[in-house]
């Protein structure tokens, strides 16, 4: 199987809507934070996914990454980013 990175994205983004599984929110949130082949990159939606996956499942991975962008201040996070309801 060849990699595939849009059509991942297309299943992460319907794990979400119809099941609300935190996986595939800390999943899509990696593959938006850089893009990859098909998937332009969009730090912004991947912080905000990260922040779902925390509030919604406690997701320490995602809490890692979120504070990797915050720390990088990726294009779209600015680096005074708040999320207080998660901290």
């Amino acid at each position: 199987m060849e990699r595939n990175p849009a059509y991942a994205a297309e299943v992460y983004n319907r794990a979400i809507e119809e099941e609300g599984s935190i996986l595939a929110m800390y999943n899509l949130a990696r593959l938006l934070a850089k893009g990859a082949e098909g998937v332009p990159a969009d730090p912004k939606r991947a912080a905000e996914l990260y922040i779902r996956a925390i509030e919604e499942g406690g997701c320490t991975d995602s809490m890692q990454k979120l504070a990797g962008l915050l720390q990088d201040g990726a294009e779209g996070v600015p680096k005074t980013f708040h999320a207080p309801s998660v901290f």
